[in-house]
C-alpha cells in the first residue's frame, strides 16, 4: 500500500511529525510520501493569507 499525506503547512516540521504518525498506525504500508506545500503564508490568519495561498 501506498500513502500520500499533503501537510498544508510551508514547515518542515510538521513533515516529520506527521510521517512518524502515519507510521504509528501499524498498516501494512510499503512507501508513506508526506509532502509540506511548496509556497503559501506559514499560517492562515486571515482572508488575505488565504487568498495569497491559492
Amino acid at each position: 500500500m501506498k500513502i500520500k499525506v499533503v501537510v498544508p503547512v510551508t514547515t518542515k516540521e510538521f513533515e516529520i511529525e506527521t510521517r512518524e504518525e502515519v507510521k504509528s498506525l501499524g498498516f501494512d504500508i510499503s512507501k508513506i510520501d508526506v509532502e509540506g506545500i511548496k509556497y503559501g503564508t506559514a499560517s492562515i490568519e486571515s482572508r488575505y493569507d488565504e487568498l495569497l495561498c491559492t
